[in-house]
């Protein structure tokens, strides 16, 4: 059989297990793949093509505890198939002597919003009004998260956070605040050499390292490796803004239509991987402003 690579977003029903019942079933280069979840709580995968028959590989039973999606990556060749829940291989059958997987899930975090604009907007600068403003803008686009607002979204982080003497630098000149960001610490890469995807966001994960980082680190963070490209959070957000329309549509180079044929591959199941990491970052972003917020505010009170 040939060679491929199958990416899945879920959240698995509860309560599981439930019922047999196929997670996605997918056509692919004259390949037809289909992943089901049985009653008794292990996974099958089934694969066709080219005349060929059927090949099925069944994975060990799971167990689920929370409400959180869940990563599936699968990989096959001729030796068979790898499938991987997150970060973890899940075992054939055969070889898990009744071992149950236990699969710990989490629900989105409770985003951190921004307080409203002063409402004594007469004393603060042009610039920082135009600050707040931003922020409003952004904290408007992630409340709705659609797929336009969230690439609109990224066009601001670019201003904000990346063009030339970035907006935040310009404002925090007057209040030499050490500005920081709370991200997981990214772990080594990769997990598979298809695909590693790193949820910065600590939100939601208490057993996580976290480490506080400065803009520089926060956009230079390696978040995703994908067809031997590592993307950095500066990537995710020029590839948004630049690529998918944020602020402009121009031709995507090698490492940038990798990230958009991941995109695709995802998209099948109802997610889209790189907006996805864009809203960690936007939350990140927030949440790491709010101390320049709060100066802000305070000054202008004080005036």
């Amino acid at each position: 059989m040939k060679e491929g690579v199958l990416y899945l977003v879920v959240r698995f029903p509860k309560p599981w297990p439930s019922a047999d019942f196929s997670l996605i079933s997918q056509e692919s280069n004259g390949t037809h793949v289909q992943l089901f979840a049985c009653a008794d709580g292990h996974l099958r995968f089934e694969i066709s093509g080219e005349g060929a028959g059927v090949r099925c590989f069944e994975f060990q039973r799971i167990r689920i505890s929370g409400g959180g999606e869940t990563i599936i990556t699968a990989v096959w060749n001729e030796t068979g198939v790898r499938l991987r829940l997150n970060s973890s291989d899940l075992k054939q059958l055969s070889d898990a002597n009744g071992a149950i997987f236990e699969l710990k899930t989490k629900e989105r975090a409770a985003i951190n919003m921004l307080p409203l604009k002063p409402k004594i907007t007469a004393v603060l600068s042009p610039e920082e009004c135009f600050f707040f403003d931003t922020l409003q803008d952004i904290q408007e686009k992630l409340a709705v998260s659609t797929r336009y607002s969230l690439i609109r979204s990224s066009g601001l982080l670019r201003q904000l956070l990346i063009d030339g003497e970035p907006l935040i630098h310009r404002i925090n000149r007057r209040y030499h605040l050490k500005i920081e960001f709370e991200i997981v610490e990214p772990s080594s890469l990769p997990i598979l050499p298809e695909v590693d995807w790193q949820n910065l966001l600590a939100a939601g994960f208490p057993k996580a390292k976290r480490i506080r980082v400065n803009l520089e680190r926060l956009l230079n963070t390696n978040f995703l490796r994908c067809n031997s490209f590592d993307y950095t959070v500066k990537d995710l957000i020029k590839t948004c803004a630049n690529i998918m329309g944020g602020i402009h549509h121009i031709t995507p180079d090698t490492k940038e239509q990798s990230l958009l044929d991941l995109d695709k591959a995802i998209e099948m199941a109802g997610e889209i991987p790189s907006l996805k990491a864009l809203k960690a970052i936007v939350t990140i972003v927030l949440n790491g402003l709010l101390p320049l917020v709060n100066a802000i505010e305070q000054n202008a009170e004080a005036r």
